[in-house]
C-alpha cells in the first residue's frame, strides 16, 4: 500500500499544487484515503501534515474511512426534494439494508446525502463512483442496487441512451441532457474567441 501512494506522488512529480489530483487517485484505488498515510503524503508534498489534512477534510467526496465499493451520494437539494427523492432513499435504505450515512457489513454499498450536484432539471439524481445517474425512480434504485450486489461495473448499469451534445463522445460518455433547447444572445451571440481572455489579462490584479 505505502509503494502505491510513493508511485502516485511520483506521477506527479511530487508537485503539491497536485494534491487533489493525488488524494483522488489513492481514494479511487483503496476506495479511501488511508489514514496512516497522511504523513507521508505530507512529507514527499513538501508541504505541513496540516495543509494535507485541511484539503482532504474540505471535500466531502474525500474520505478516511472506506465508503464502500459502490459509494452512492444522493443529491439533497429542494428540487430533489419535490421531484421525488424521498422515495427514492427509502428504496436506497430497503434494497441496500442500510440507512445513508453507512456502509454494509460487507463493504460492498455505502449511502450518503450529498449537497446539489447541478442536476436540478433531472431530479432526483445521484453520483455513484464519480458517475451521474439522473432521473431516478423507485424501480430504478432496485436495479441499481441489484446491478451493485452482482458485482456489476458502475458503467454498465446504465439503462438510458447518452445525453445530446457531446455527452457521448468516448471522453465523457454521460447519460445527462444538456436540456439548452433556445437559442438567443446569452449562449449564441457573436463573439471573438479570446477576446475576454486578452482583456483580462490587460486588467491589474
Amino acid at each position: 500500500m505505502k509503494s502505491f501512494v510513493q508511485q502516485v506522488i511520483e506521477t506527479y512529480k511530487n508537485d503539491h499544487t497536485r494534491l487533489i489530483d493525488i488524494l483522488h487517485d489513492i481514494q479511487e484505488h483503496f476506495g479511501h484515503i488511508p489514514f496512516e498515510y497522511n504523513q507521508l503524503i505530507a512529507d514527499q508534498l513538501g508541504i505541513s501534515r496540516a495543509d494535507m489534512e485541511q484539503t482532504l477534510s474540505f471535500y466531502h467526496f474525500f474520505s478516511q474511512k472506506p465508503k464502500g465499493k459502490y459509494a452512492v451520494y444522493l443529491n439533497n437539494s429542494a428540487v430533489a426534494h419535490m421531484m421525488g427523492r424521498d422515495a427514492v432513499r427509502k428504496t436506497f435504505e430497503e434494497e441496500a439494508g442500510i440507512k445513508f450515512g453507512h456502509v454494509t457489513g460487507n463493504g460492498l454499498i455505502g449511502l450518503f446525502d450529498t449537497a446539489c450536484i447541478g442536476m436540478s432539471d433531472q431530479e432526483p439524481a445521484a453520483i455513484i463512483n464519480g458517475r451521474i445517474f439522473n432521473n431516478l425512480t423507485s424501480y430504478r434504485v432496485k436495479e441499481i442496487v441489484r446491478d451493485m450486489q452482482n458485482g456489476k461495473p458502475v458503467d454498465e448499469m446504465y439503462k438510458q441512451n447518452y445525453g445530446d451534445g457531446n455527452n457521448s463522445s468516448e471522453l465523457i460518455r454521460s447519460v445527462v441532457s444538456n436540456n439548452i433547447r433556445r437559442k438567443g444572445p446569452v449562449l449564441w451571440g457573436k463573439y471573438t474567441p479570446g477576446e475576454g481572455l486578452q482583456k483580462a489579462a490587460g486588467l491589474k490584479p
